[in-house]
């Protein structure tokens, strides 16, 4: 048995599909499913009942997703003191554009002041991504908008950065533009122009 194992297992269980765990590690299904089998006959018992459109994990399955998520943890956190003991550290972080504004370039540039001897890799992604990502642990830190986001990926602590205003805008022709305030029923049948949902559900 190999932390890949751990690994693979892990997402298909976070995601709940070996389809979107694939996706999210970047192989294809049918190798995943090979290697979950694999940890399956190497501990003698069943993780994972399958069904034709569901997939659960079995008693002994939840109670190994919780120890090899603790597993991976401290994999991965030993793999860090160690690139950062050899100068080496990298801090890979996940941002959606639409909350960093304004915050990114200051905050990197302090961090690199300090810590200059570590590597900072970006990814410019929805918070969807930033989830699945962050859960799969291929990112140390997330910047993203929506509380239920941040919530949703274990071991991450979640520190506000900052509160948004939301704003409306329309034209100078339109009905609302008259008024000062506009209640949040009013715009109830307006056609609007926002993110997209499957990306950022928390809209």
């Amino acid at each position: 048995m190999e932390l890949r194992h751990l690994r693979y297992f892990v997402a298909v269980a976070s995601h709940g599909s070996f389809n979107r765990a694939a996706e999210v590690l970047n192989i294809t299904q049918p190798p995943l499913s090979r290697q979950v089998r694999d940890l399956e006959e190497h501990l003698g018992v069943a993780l994972l009942v399958r069904g034709t459109n569901s997939l659960k994990l079995t008693e002994a399955g939840e109670l190994f997703y919780e120890e090899a998520r603790e597993v991976l943890a401290r994999s991965d956190d030993a793999v860090r003191r160690v690139r950062g003991e050899t100068g080496k550290e990298i801090l890979r972080v996940g941002y959606a554009p639409s909350m960093t504004a304004g915050i990114m370039s200051t905050a990197l540039a302090r961090f690199q002041g300090t810590a200059p001897g570590v590597r900072i890799e970006l990814a410019d992604l929805s918070s969807r991504e930033i989830n699945e990502l962050a859960i799969a642990g291929r990112l140390d830190l997330v910047v993203s908008p929506g509380v239920s986001v941040a919530k949703g990926i274990p071991g991450f602590q979640l520190t506000e950065l900052r509160r948004l205003q939301i704003v409306l805008v329309v034209s100078e022709r339109h009905p609302l533009a008259r008024l000062k305030r506009i209640p949040v029923t009013r715009m109830d049948q307006l056609p609007l122009v926002g993110l997209a949902k499957d990306n950022y559900p928390e809209y």
